[in-house]
């Protein structure tokens, strides 16, 4: 394999590309048969555990009993370094590196794998999560049932480029710094988050006041209704199915656009769009950039607002 054009300066082999199974000790799914859940015992872990950021997220998962552990633990025992690569559902095509202390049950919509020699976990780990190892996903999952599916089988096809160990050691070690950085910059961003919501609060409560740049308080608030300040004011399009296209000139805003922090997400790439057909009889629900827009009740899933 020719070698990413991306590289650090001091490697200069060649890559080599490999099937996934030739590279892997162990490559299987978790347990099939569905176990019978406790209220307390041993942490049985499936696909909504796995995120699209390669974690492993323990927000809500079932408990098995210590009997059926020890049962298939004999098969299907689980390392700290091993990958659990989500195969089923919405959450398809993420892997992350379990390093958790205790025991841990694998359901079936988990793939574990237990690279060999030849790759090191965390670099297999980046790649799959990787948009090349996504594009293999994506390329092999089937509809089972109307639910994303990746068959082991198909799994094992994946073709891994890899380096010698040194270099894969210095990739990993490079983008585990990264991910560390991000997670930093995540947790004040939080915090910020948490620090201006504090503010706002104080600040429209009139527990916090400013002065002005002469140290003097301004003059007390007022209090208006709100429909005092307003130019204009418009309700949403009721949009059925058939009104949606794939894309036009149209956009549609949909509520989840609208977020809890004060901003209005559009994606070019996913975006809503009505025909021009319904925009046009709907033109008392067109904004523009001077409208604030706002989410009044959570009935309809479709947009409250059109865009052009």
């Amino acid at each position: 394999m020719s070698v990413p054009k991306l590289r650090f300066k001091e490697f200069k082999d060649n890559w080599e590309v490999k099937k996934l199974k030739d590279l892997t000790e162990i490559l299987r799914c978790g347990i099939a048969s569905t176990p019978i859940y406790v209220e307390e015992g041993v942490p049985f872990l499936s696909a909504q555990n796995v995120n699209a950021n390669g974690q492993i997220v323990l927000d809500k998962y079932n408990f098995i009993s210590e009997e059926f552990h020890e049962k298939i633990s004999k098969n299907h025992e689980l390392s700290n370094g091993d990958l659990l690569y989500s195969r089923v559902g919405a959450s398809f095509g993420n892997c992350a590196v379990f390093q958790l202390d205790g025991k841990y049950g694998v359901y079936v919509s988990l793939t574990h794998i237990r690279p060999n020699k030849k790759l090191l976990n965390f670099f297999l780990n980046f790649f799959l999560n990787s948009n090349n190892g996504k594009k293999q996903a994506k390329n092999g999952v089937f509809q089972g049932g109307g639910v994303p599916n990746l068959n082991v089988k198909i799994v094992e096809k994946f073709e891994i480029p890899f380096p010698n160990i040194k270099e894969q050691s210095k990739i990993a070690e490079f983008l585990m710094a990264v991910d560390e950085k991000i997670a930093q910059l995540t947790q004040k961003c939080e915090l910020l988050g948490r620090y201006k919501k504090g503010v706002m609060q104080q600040i429209f409560s009139q527990d916090l006041r400013f002065k002005d740049d002469s140290d003097r308080a301004f003059p007390d608030w007022e209090e208006k209704r709100i429909k005092d300040f307003l130019v204009s004011h418009k309700g949403g399009a009721p949009l059925t199915p058939s009104d949606f296209v794939k894309n036009s000139d149209y956009e549609v805003i949909p509520k989840k656009a609208i977020s809890s922090g004060g901003k209005l997400s559009l994606s070019l790439s996913e975006g809503t769009f009505c025909s021009e057909k319904f925009f046009k009889n709907n033109l008392k629900s067109v904004v523009d950039d001077s409208y604030l827009i706002t989410t009044l009740r959570d009935l309809v899933p479709s947009g409250p607002s059109l865009i052009d």
